[in-house]
């Protein structure tokens, strides 16, 4: 439940940083810098998370075989 709350709270952030960096480029230089860093810390975020879940993709294919070595 909390990895979906974390993933909405993700895209939501993602959604303003790209409208703020369009408005950035298409606006005068007075524009807000909210968004775009908005739209950083969410792409920073986004990475995390998809690290994240492959290394815990990875933890569980290696527990379910203990047989196998690790490389």
């Amino acid at each position: 439940m909390g990895e979906l709350i974390f993933a909405v709270i993700i895209l939501i952030s993602a959604v303003i940083g790209f409208i703020g960096l369009g408005y950035m480029v298409f606006s005068p230089p007075t524009a807000p810098k909210v968004f775009l860093i908005a739209g950083i810390v969410a792409m920073i975020g986004f990475f995390g998370y998809g690290v994240s879940r492959v290394r815990a993709e990875r933890r569980a294919q290696s527990s379910s075989n203990p047989g196998e070595r690790k490389s």
